[in-house]
């Protein structure tokens, strides 16, 4: 029996991963920023007001947030004996959407996604998205060490995105979705060559984006 790469790291001794308290906290800063990024962008792309240079850079840029750039890769699984086995091919992370006419979450690549947000035909939109130090993150957990024995760990960023949008007739809709991402935290350490000495480096990719629920405002 298998386990997917977000629960494998149930299955690994935390001791193994001992950390403080201290360096959690700034794990999950590191998270936290990333998730800003990302929502700095989406609501770049979404304003038609911007130039269509800056939301194009704004798609290419927040493509780079997530694992392999958006684009297909491998999901690894370790199993309770230490081997692992890759199980499937994924075609790039994805982003759940809902609607009130349709609440219940569909996914959507990320790509497809981000093309959505520039076409849309609204006349204006404002998408604004809860304040960094707001996001609620879970608790880290350690799923794994890469080939030179640095520590990776998962965790999840909740955070809410208020829409208003302006249609061509000039109708004003407004709602409020609240959504989490998964995100994958690695942290290197890296030589100094001028002191001799490592310090630790923090490494953010970004996974699926899910839907918790929706709702309208006006």
């Amino acid at each position: 029996m298998f386990i997917s790469l977000l629960f494998v790291m149930f299955l690994i001794s935390g001791n193994t991963f001992a950390q403080s308290e201290q360096d959690m906290e700034v794990l999950k800063q590191h998270a936290r920023e990333k998730v800003k990024q990302l929502n700095d962008y989406i609501s770049y792309m979404a304003d038609p007001n911007e130039k269509e240079s800056n939301r194009n850079f704004s798609k290419e840029q927040a493509q780079k947030l997530f694992i392999e750039n958006c684009n297909p890769f491998k999901e690894i699984v370790e199993f309770t004996d230490g081997t692992k086995e890759q199980i499937w091919r994924k075609d790039g992370v994805i982003m759940e959407v809902a609607s009130l006419r349709r609440r219940t979450p569909r996914p959507r690549p990320m790509k497809e996604y981000f093309r959505g947000l520039i076409n849309m035909t609204y006349k204006s939109v404002t998408i604004e998205s809860t304040d960094m130090a707001d996001m609620r993150v879970s608790k880290l957990q350690p799923y794994d060490r890469d080939e030179k024995g640095n520590l990776r760990y998962v965790c999840t960023v909740h955070f809410e995105q208020v829409f208003h949008g302006v249609t061509p007739e000039g109708r004003n809709y407004e709602d409020v979705t609240r959504k989490w991402v998964v995100c994958y935290v690695q942290v290197d350490q890296v030589l100094d060559e001028t002191t001799g000495q490592t310090y630790p480096e923090y490494m953010v990719d970004l996974g699926d984006v899910h839907v918790e629920s929706i709702e309208r405002l006006r």
